[in-house]
Parts: C-alpha cells; structure tokens; sequence
C-alpha cells in the first residue's frame, strides 16, 4: 500500500505529471492516426480534403499541448509574457468554458507566469460543464498574485486537486489533477510563497502569491 511519504516523492510527482501530459496528447493524436488512414483510403478521394484538416488540426492541438506542458512544469527559466499570452489559453481548447484574462501585467516574473498557466489549467478542469474562468496576474507592493476565479454550472474543485494545492499526498489512485496542484504548490512553496484556495458548489477561486 502506497504511504504518504511515497505519494510526495519527488520521482512519484514527476512520473504522475509525465503521465499526465501523455494523456491529454493522446486525443488529438488518435485525431492524427484517423486523418492518415482516410488519406490511405485511395477509393475515397472525397474525404481527402477533411481528412487534411483533421490532421492539420490534430497536429496543432498537439504543438499547443507540448508547448503548454513544457512551460509550465519545467520550462518557466524561458517564459516570458508574449510566449504566456500565446499558451494559456491552451486548456480551454475545445472546452465548454471561456477563459477571460482580466487584469495581467506584463512584466511579471517567470515564476509567477508559470503558476498562472497552471491556473489556467485547474480552472478549465474546474469547469468541465462548461461557465467562465476570469485571470488575473498582478503585483501587490512586493507581492505577486495570480488568481482565476471560475463560475458555472456545477463548477468546483475535485478533491484530489484540493489535495494537491494544499502539498498533500492523493486521496485516491487518481492522481493526474493532482499531479498538476501538487506541483503548483511546490513551485509555490519553493520561492516563499503561497497557495489559497476556496471552491464551492458553482464557483471557486485559486490564487498564488510568491515574493517580489
């Protein structure tokens, strides 16, 4: 039986986020395998031309996606405000959710742009019925805060992803939303800042504030 000390090794977060990013490329590249068995298909030259974009589809939804998940669970060193304004709208690609940025400021530390894409990432999961995440990203005195507030029906933050922003182990084996928190926190935590959290039927918010 997995312990709490194992479930917060650094290898099992890593392996849990791995896996995860798999996952949500795995769609769009079922797209891809679909788009080139119909342009195979030599007695059917009529669906060449949709299967042409499905593919060119497939293969940009899964550029965005590599892209996203390189910034934000490793990359941050590079991040800078044009490459987050191009990413984080990723997670709501095909949603049924709306992602409004509300106050940004532009110059914020790549620290903190990178806690604001995984923001955006937990509040498209948060929103799976479908409603509207509002983003902020904002200097506070010394202080830097993203915050996303998302409203809808039947909104709210799971349990494992709960779990994961307040640096707990999963509740349960289904750990890939709270791979994600779990490594906000820890991004978090590392520069001497902090995660809040507050999630109800219909509505929630998720803040991070680090240093200066």
């Amino acid at each position: 039986m997995q312990t709490d000390i194992e479930a917060l090794a650094p290898e099992f977060l890593a392996a849990k986020i791995l896996s995860r990013a798999l996952h949500d490329i795995a769609g769009p590249t079922s797209g891809l395998t679909a788009a080139v068995d119909l342009l195979g298909d030599t007695a059917n030259g009529a669906l060449h031309a949709e299967a042409l974009t499905l593919a060119r589809d497939s293969l940009a939804e899964i550029s965005a996606r590599i892209a996203f998940y390189r910034a934000a669970f490793g990359g941050a060193a590079s991040l800078d405000s044009a490459t987050f304004s191009a990413l984080v709208g990723a997670p709501f690609a095909g949603s049924r959710a709306r992602l409004d940025q509300g106050a940004l400021t532009s110059d914020a530390p790549p620290v903190v742009l990178q806690g604001a894409l995984i923001l955006a990432q937990i509040s498209a999961e948060g929103l799976t019925s479908g409603g509207e995440a509002r983003l902020s990203l904002e200097r506070l005195g010394e202080t830097w805060r993203a915050r996303v507030d998302g409203q809808g029906a039947r909104a709210r933050i799971v349990p494992e992803t709960l779990a994961g922003l307040a640096g707990l182990a999963p509740p349960s084996r289904l750990a890939g939303r709270w791979a994600l928190a779990r490594y906000l926190h820890a991004v978090a935590t590392s520069v001497g800042g902090a995660v809040d959290v507050h999630s109800q039927e219909g509505q929630f918010w998720v803040a991070v504030t680090c240093p200066g």
